[in-house]
Order: C-alpha cells, then sequence, then structure tokens
C-alpha cells in the first residue's frame, strides 16, 4: 500500500451548485486507548462509533467552562467549527471520522453552512436517526416522487453521499491526484485547516508544503495571498485563540497551559499573551484580580 503521503488531500464533489469537501482523514480507525490534545477544527467533524465508547471534552464558546460527553456504539458525534475539544478512550473502539465542508452560492449552501454555524455545542445522535433518514428518503418518493422538499432531500442525499466517499476511500486507497493541479480553493481548506489543527510538534512550514505539494518558498507566497497574514503569524494567532479558551475555560494551571501549547517557559507564554490578547493570562481567568 502507498504511503498515505501520496492520496488525495481532499475529495470533493458537487451538488446543484455546492462542493462539499471532504479531507482524505475520513477513515475507519479501528483504537485501543487513545487521547489526543485540545485542538480545533475550522470545519465540522463528524464521528461515528461502530464499537465501544470514546470521550468528548470541549470548552463551552459561550459558559467559557470545560465540559464532557461520552459517545457511545451505534451514536454520531457531530461537533462544529471551532470549538476546542480532545478525545480519548480507554477501551479498544471502531468509528469512522471526517472534517467536511460545503462552499457555493446556492440556497442549500447557506441552508446546511448556517444550520452548522448556529450549533454552540457538539451534539449525539443516535443510530436511530441514520435508520430514519433512510426511511424517510424511501417514503418521500414513494408519496411525492423525487421533487420533495428539495433542501431536506438534498441534506439527506449529502449525508449519505458523505459515507459512501468513506468507503470509495477505502476500498481504493491507490488513487493519486495530480499533485501540481490544486485548485484554489482546495489550497485555501488545506491551509486553514492546517492551522487551526496545528498541534505544538506539528506546525512546521514544511509540513505544510508537504500537503500542498510545493516548495517551502512558494508555500510562503500562497498563504500569504489566500490568507492575508504569513505563516508564522496565523499559527500564533491560532495557538493563542487556543490559550485564551484554555484559560478561561479550565482551572488548569498557567504554567500547564503555557507548556501545552509550546512555551518552555512561562515568561515567554506571559509576554506573548499578554502583547496578542491587551491583558495578561491572570486577567483573563474569572473573577480573578491581578
Amino acid at each position: 500500500m502507498k504511503d498515505k503521503q501520496n492520496l488525495p488531500q481532499i475529495f470533493s464533489f458537487a451538488i446543484n451548485g455546492s462542493t462539499f469537501y471532504i479531507r482524505n482523514n475520513a477513515s475507519i480507525f479501528s483504537l485501543s486507548e487513545f487521547r489526543t490534545g485540545m485542538h480545533q477544527h475550522h470545519v465540522a467533524e463528524i464521528h461515528y462509533l461502530y464499537s465501544g465508547s470514546e470521550r468528548l471534552t470541549y470548552i463551552d464558546p459561550e459558559l467559557h467552562r470545560e465540559n464532557v460527553m461520552t459517545v457511545e456504539e451505534g451514536q454520531l458525534l457531530l461537533i462544529p467549527p471551532h470549538i476546542f475539544h480532545s478525545m480519548e478512550s480507554n477501551s479498544h473502539i471502531l468509528r469512522i471520522t471526517f472534517t467536511f465542508e460545503i462552499q457555493g452560492s446556492s440556497d442549500f449552501y447557506k441552508l446546511v453552512t448556517n444550520a452548522i454555524s448556529e450549533m454552540k455545542k457538539p451534539s449525539v445522535f443516535s443510530d436511530d436517526y441514520f435508520r430514519s433518514v433512510f426511511s424517510v428518503i424511501r417514503e418521500k418518493i414513494e408519496e411525492e416522487g423525487i421533487y420533495f422538499n428539495q433542501y431536506r432531500r438534498q441534506l439527506m442525499i449529502t449525508s449519505v453521499v458523505t459515507m459512501l466517499t468513506d468507503i470509495l476511500l477505502q476500498k481504493f486507497p491507490h488513487t493519486e491526484p495530480s499533485a501540481k493541479l490544486l485548485p484554489e480553493a482546495d489550497r485555501n481548506f488545506l491551509i486553514r485547516d492546517f492551522i487551526c489543527r496545528s498541534e505544538v510538534n506539528n506546525d512546521s512550514l514544511d509540513n505544510l508544503a508537504s500537503l500542498l505539494h510545493l516548495s517551502t518558498k512558494q508555500t510562503q507566497t500562497v498563504v500569504k495571498r489566500l490568507m492575508g497574514k504569513n505563516f508564522k503569524s496565523l499559527i500564533l494567532e491560532s495557538k493563542m485563540q487556543l490559550a485564551k479558551a484554555l484559560v478561561q475555560g479550565t482551572d488548569r494551571s498557567l504554567s500547564s497551559i503555557a507548556e501545552d501549547i509550546g512555551y518552555r517557559s512561562y515568561s515567554s507564554f506571559y509576554t506573548a499573551y499578554k502583547k496578542y490578547h491587551g491583558v495578561t493570562p491572570l486577567q483573563h481567568r474569572p473573577d480573578a484580580e491581578e
């Protein structure tokens, strides 16, 4: 089997003027004990648990506090964009997971993206939801023909296609893209996704360059043109957003938070935090006085 770096970074398809993007991390994972670091995505994330259970820890963006949810076998977890979260499991699990985004100018695009953006917290759906999707599609077509409520129909079809896309990814792992012909929209997606997902040991410009199939110098130019900021500024912005969420939403020590986001000393973290946010970390603590 070829190395994963040679696989397409994005699968995309169009439905009535809207383009559906799915990263190549759409996969079936068989995992034993695991834990991810706190991170966010600029897009929505889906987890469907075939077996076992996993725990989601996330920072409530409205209440600024840490919450915990458990996802059980047969349930689907939807995490909206820009929710800081981490995942862990103490037992063997089998799951399907992917991140996705819909872009376009159609009413369908606006309907779906607005619905997801209005979600303020992660949500869990039971397996009955998926059975009902298929049954409603069948019943509606039998009763009203293929033109029943076009928005609901397109949304249902899209949910099915995302699952089929994952199956195709598993069945044809050797499919390769035209590496030097990544569309601008795909590059934009990958850059934003990389920055949001960036962790302490995975934020190098070289790593992003390999995803974009560009040289480091070309990547610097593309990032600046598409994002309006250089790579270093975008990474700092992402880390400072995470730092603020951890400072306001958890009771972890400030020195621990500094270490978690990659600072070797608290003093350097303190200086960077104050320069970026205009206040010290302690001043961002709820009910804290400096």
